[in-house]
């Protein structure tokens, strides 16, 4: 569950801190990680077997090495909470593990400027409303209250329900938000689920199209566009650009256009968030059924769609099809 926060100034800049903590932590564990990294290429040219070349760098090793050097390293460490370090040194590890499975690139350094705001925290976690605690840097203001926030305070209380960690992070719209993450007790069995009361259907999600659904047969039922925000506020968001690129950097100006320029893209990215989880809605009032009983999205892993498709409504990287499944319904 992410909430907004309403901090103040100084909560803001107690929570930049933080994340600056958690940016430190990381390029600390690239440095380690990156010297590991030429110590076994060096071992590779000197003839050493692989067996017996230096190990590669696990999120423990780097916990043991980060314990022993952060009095000299970081001996501000203490004005932030343990996990926000630990969970950046697991990021890191994760990263380079990745790395070697050929995922993902070799981890890079992070910059201040270009780093999104963010740690997370595993201890002294509280909600109460209107607030949520965060350890060692106390209680910070909830902006708005929801039925979920009452909800989740109501299993807590029963003892159903428990704060596993809480990430602060700050979007390009200038505020900050907290993602909630929980551990609820499975609810019994209420027995079989009844069918639904239309024909089984699947749904094909896409790019240029937000999803075709096609009965089993391979006959098209329905087609639900895409959202088409972002294209249509393109005009709005290169003006915004403009503006940005006209400004002295490091300037108070540059500062605001670069905050109108981020709630724009927040906004826009919101439109289309909203119209995706309305997706499966409307689909399901178009048959006029229950919902989806069969969902199946058909993306092609690895690939990057053209701009123009994803300007159409695509949330994530990944070319998928709009081809209605013959065998959706099986």
């Amino acid at each position: 569950m992410r909430v907004r926060l309403d901090v103040t100034d100084v909560q803001a800049g107690m929570l930049l801190r933080a994340a600056g903590a958690r940016r430190f932590a990381w390029n600390w564990a690239v440095a380690k990680i990156k010297t590991n990294a030429d110590q076994r290429a060096a071992e590779a040219t000197y003839g050493v077997e692989r067996a017996d070349r230096v190990r590669p760098l696990t999120f423990f090793t780097l916990a043991t090495l980060w314990t022993a050097e952060k009095p000299s390293a970081a001996p501000w460490s203490v004005e932030h909470s343990t996990w926000t370090f630990r969970y950046a040194l697991r990021e890191a590890a994760n990263a380079h593990a990745a790395f070697l499975a050929g995922r993902r690139r070799f981890p890079r350094f992070k910059a201040r400027r270009r780093d999104r705001a963010r740690f997370t925290v595993r201890d002294g976690l509280a909600l109460e409303v209107g607030r949520v605690r965060l350890a060692k840097y106390g209680w910070v203001r909830i902006a708005a209250a929801c039925q979920a926030q009452a909800k989740l305070r109501r299993l807590m209380r029963r003892g159903q329900a428990t704060l596993q960690h809480v990430t602060v992070t700050k979007h390009s719209d200038g505020h900050w938000y907290a993602t909630l993450t929980f551990d609820r007790a499975a609810r019994p069995g209420t027995g079989e689920h009844t069918a639904s009361a239309g024909p089984v259907v699947g749904v094909d999600r896409g790019v240029k199209t937000a999803a075709v659904v096609a009965s089993a047969n391979g006959q098209v039922t329905a087609i639900l566009p895409a959202s088409r925000v972002l294209r249509d506020r393109l005009r709005q968001l290169k003006h915004l650009q403009r503006a940005v690129s006209r400004s002295s950097k490091g300037s108070a100006t540059r500062r605001r256009a670069v905050a109108r320029l981020g709630r724009a893209h927040a906004r826009a990215a919101a439109v289309r968030a909203e119209a995706l989880h309305r997706c499966p809605r409307a689909s399901a009032r178009r048959r006029r059924g229950r919902g989806p009983s069969h969902r199946r999205t058909l993306c092609a892993t690895g690939t990057w769609p053209p701009r123009s498709e994803t300007r159409a409504g695509a949330k994530s990287p990944g070319s998928c099809s709009t081809r209605p499944s013959a065998t959706a319904g099986n």
